[in-house]
């Protein structure tokens, strides 16, 4: 998805422009030998990164790149959690190979509202579950004032943007789920 992005915007601009910044939230799960194994990959990379990086297991690196990634205190060896940005778009497809590489389990939360990206993927037993929002989803979070940044949703008012995305979001999982 990332790359058909960069593609469109140099067929259109004639030029390459500058990515916007998709957060990404990971929190790896599975056995702690297989975490450990993971981790230790992450760190090293991390710590070779002079800008992007990504892992050898990941098959399309172009559109797997990771940039200013931050590895959590690890205290709990049956979770893992890292952060990250990527360009545009979540490289949910990468997560899923790194996953499959280290037989390991993943709950990824991403965000990047100037392209209307909001989103959760969760990889789990072989299977990819991705659920966002569309553009009119954003359209529910209505803001209320921009000087307080005071957002409402369903007779709810929310102080950050972000939360009453959450919110939606999971109704809107909770709706397609019934």
């Amino acid at each position: 998805m990332g790359r058909d992005r960069y593609n469109y915007f140099k067929a259109v601009v004639g030029e390459i422009v500058m990515a916007n910044w998709c957060n990404n939230y990971v929190v790896f799960s599975g056995s702690a030998e297989n975490l450990t194994k993971l981790h230790a990959d992450l760190e090293l990379a991390i710590a070779n990164a002079k800008e992007g990086f990504t892992l050898e297991c990941v098959g399309t690196p172009n559109d797997g790149y990771m940039f200013d990634a931050i590895l959590s205190d690890w205290e709990r060896p049956q979770d893992l959690v890292l952060s990250f940005e990527s360009k545009w778009s979540p490289i949910v497809d990468s997560l899923v190979e790194i996953a499959k590489h280290y037989s390991v389990a993943f709950e990824c939360d991403y965000e990047e509202c100037g392209n209307l990206v909001f989103g959760q993927a969760v990889y789990s037993d072989g299977a990819l579950q991705n659920n966002c929002l569309s553009p009119s989803d954003f359209d529910l979070c209505v803001s209320l004032n921009e000087d307080d940044s005071l957002y409402a949703y369903n007779g709810e008012q929310y102080e950050c943007m972000t939360e009453c995305l959450e919110t939606i979001l999971k109704d809107k999982i909770e709706r397609e789920a019934a």
